[in-house]
């Protein structure tokens, strides 16, 4: 661990204007300096923190951009809430470890998780139940993109063959095929520790998802899957702020469907349950955890939209 005084820590949100990023950012203010960066200019970040406009994080300008906010600004920590993000900061993963800068969500294979196709392969490789990638379609059956994004752009369910001329060509080529299983969705949020110990783990009943996103959600204590979380955590060597997808299948097993190396869009359920996953990632870095809270169990969540209003 990084020991550096937690009053003295400034963070960093990359993808500061997504829901995500306003979540993360919501849940740090009042504790820390936030210094937000987003490749849109005019976002919802601009009314919480300092916010900057950086170039896309797949864009040769962008590890110059940051490096520079990072050093202006004292940058101790950095949390990234989209996967384009993650990808940049993972590679520059040295580079911030030179200047002292934490970056949430590095691990062995943190960068392997951003595919989903590669999760897929190393969940069967260390037997961890998942939906099964098909070569042909199997209706019914499931077709997701293979990577990058914290959305779900492309999710078809083919139930049918009326379902089948409704997909592109295109998103054929570029997703991968997997079985469809039926049952309740969870997203779980995880916080480990440098040993991959976890230390949090707050699994989120998803009752109503609108593009990839929780609209409704609950947290549900279940003990089996607490344990089975805790499990793959050690077994994948994650460390920091993540969260995994399953889907609890008919017979009582979990299928995990993958795992973002990042906060999701719905860890304000999280957090108001009692679990700042955020701020304990960043006491946990600076080895000031004494405890770690239980959540509120049942808790529910309903998200609506809401404007800000800026004059340009």
């Amino acid at each position: 661990m990084n020991c550096q005084s937690v009053k003295n820590s400034r963070i960093l949100i990359a993808g500061s204007g997504n829901t995500t990023g306003i979540n993360v950012i919501k849940a740090l203010s009042g504790e820390y300096e936030i210094i937000g960066t987003d490749c849109k200019e005019l976002n919802a970040a601009n009314k919480f923190c300092t916010n900057f406009t950086v170039p896309f994080a797949a864009s040769q300008a962008y590890e110059a951009s940051m490096l520079d906010i990072i050093g202006r600004y004292n940058v101790t920590h950095v949390i990234s809430t989209n996967d384009h993000d993650t990808r940049a900061l993972l590679m520059m993963h040295d580079i911030l470890a030179a200047k002292n800068v934490i970056h949430n969500g590095y691990c062995d294979n943190a960068l392997l998780l951003l595919d989903k196709e590669e999760t897929s392969s190393l969940f069967m490789k260390q037997g961890i139940d998942t939906p099964a990638t098909l070569n042909k379609p199997e209706i019914p059956f499931v077709l997701r993109k293979k990577e990058m994004g914290n959305k779900a752009k492309f999710l078809y369910i083919i139930r049918n063959e009326a379902d089948m001329e409704t997909v592109s060509h295109e998103a054929f080529l570029s997703g991968v095929m997997t079985e469809y299983v039926a049952g309740p969705e969870f997203t779980v949020d995880v916080l480990c520790d440098a040993d991959s110990n976890a230390l949090c783990v707050v699994p989120r009943q998803r009752l109503d998802v609108r593009g990839g996103m929780e609209w409704h959600g609950k947290t549900v204590k279940d003990d089996v899957l607490i344990e089975e979380v805790k499990a793959i955590c050690k077994k994948l060597r994650l460390r920091g702020i993540m969260c995994l997808q399953c889907i609890k299948r008919v017979d009582g097993r979990f299928s995990f469907i993958e795992i973002n190396p990042r906060p999701g869009s719905g860890i304000d359920l999280s957090v108001n349950s009692g679990c700042n996953l955020p701020s304990l990632w960043v006491k946990l870095t600076n080895e000031d955890v004494a405890s770690v809270p239980e959540p509120h169990w049942g808790m529910e969540m309903v998200r609506y939209n809401s404007a800000y209003f800026f004059h340009v």
